[in-house]
């Protein structure tokens, strides 16, 4: 038995809300299904992600390390799979960072002249500090 990505993404949901039944919502499954699934991650890391008390969920340090992990491995995937449908699709994605000031002013007229020059490439930018 292996991790798979939909359990990851079920951890991560689950720990967004630190409720199953409203993560059940959001994920379109039932309560039993989610729990289901965590409970196999569990099995499969051989330690418990979650203490579980009365009406409340608190993750447990292992849990915490998982949480962080988890994150960086769906952006990850999330990165892979973009990879993928550029690849079918001949279009190549190019990421760039900006500070905000740069975003904000000279950014937009290079990139429309970057898109003129190269309509196959698509831009995902992402401001930060």
């Amino acid at each position: 038995m292996s991790i798979t990505p939909d359990q990851i993404r079920y951890f991560i949901t689950a720990c967004h809300y630190m409720n199953f039944t409203r993560a059940a919502e959001e994920l379109h499954l039932s309560q039993p299904g989610l729990s289901k699934a965590i409970r196999e991650l569990e099995a499969h890391c051989r330690t418990p992600l979650w203490e579980r008390r009365h009406n409340a969920l608190i993750l447990t340090p292992a849990g915490q390390v998982f949480l962080e992990q988890a994150r960086k491995f769906q952006k990850q995937y999330e990165t892979l799979e973009e990879t993928a449908r550029s690849l079918d699709s001949g279009e190549t994605l190019l990421r760039i960072g900006l500070v905000p000031m740069c975003g904000n002013t000279l950014f937009p007229g290079l990139h429309r002249a970057f898109l003129d020059a190269f309509p196959r490439m698509r831009i995902q930018t992402t401001e930060a500090t």
